[in-house]
């Protein structure tokens, strides 16, 4: 086999083995927006369900009454955010990718998801911190001082505890790789592979032989 010919071998096995890679980073991002979606939902219902039901005491004061009438409807905003984001996203990303024009679509997919994720991500975690707000300020409206001090004092440092966790975690388990490095490593994987059949039959020939 020619030079050429086992270059143009060799980017046909990448270029096979990177679509599948995309393939499989496409499953993993849907499946990170529908669990997103389905917290955001979860938030949401219990937000609807504060608004409907709750009744403000009259001797709540004004400025205790704006804070939980603006949190409560960001956290809500936030929440729609990502329900029509990231369902958007789960019907667009794999149309683009099994209908695009071009052999490949799913990069092209994959790229969008993955320029979309931060927007989805911090919209999310704005739903979160109003959320927690619209607690405390619930706390403040309905319980005794001393019983809305300690809940606020709790809810505190859930969140400090989360606030320093999340960039801890995201540190160890992030993926330092880029889409080259991936390729390359499965490129090797298969190496790794086709050499050890390659020993398996030399030893059974040479057994045979013997």
């Amino acid at each position: 086999m020619s030079l050429s010919a086992q270059k143009l071998r060799l980017k046909a096995m990448m270029r096979q083995n990177y679509q599948h890679l995309s393939s499989r980073e496409l499953d993993f991002l849907n499946k990170n927006f529908l669990s997103m979606r389905k917290q955001a939902a979860l938030f949401s219902g219990f937000l609807v369900v504060t608004v409907t039901n709750l009744v403000v005491p009259e001797d709540t004061g004004r400025s205790l009454k704006a804070v939980y009438f603006l949190v409560l409807w960001s956290a809500l905003a936030a929440g729609m955010v990502v329900l029509v984001n990231t369902t958007c996203l789960n019907v667009w990303g794999p149309g683009l990718a099994l209908r695009g024009q071009s052999s490949d679509s799913i990069v092209s997919a994959v790229n969008g998801l993955r320029a979309e994720r931060p927007a989805v991500l911090s919209a999310f975690g704005l739903c979160i911190f109003c959320f927690e707000l619209v607690a405390v300020a619930v706390s403040w409206m309905i319980m005794e001082e001393s019983l809305a001090l300690a809940t606020t004092i709790i809810i505190i440092l859930g969140m400090s505890y989360t606030t320093y966790c999340t960039p801890v975690s995201y540190t160890h388990l992030r993926a330092h790789e880029t889409p080259e490095h991936l390729v390359c490593r499965l490129l090797l994987e298969k190496k790794k592979k086709n050499n050890k059949k390659i020993t398996k039959n030399q030893i059974y020939i040479s057994s045979q032989h013997i």
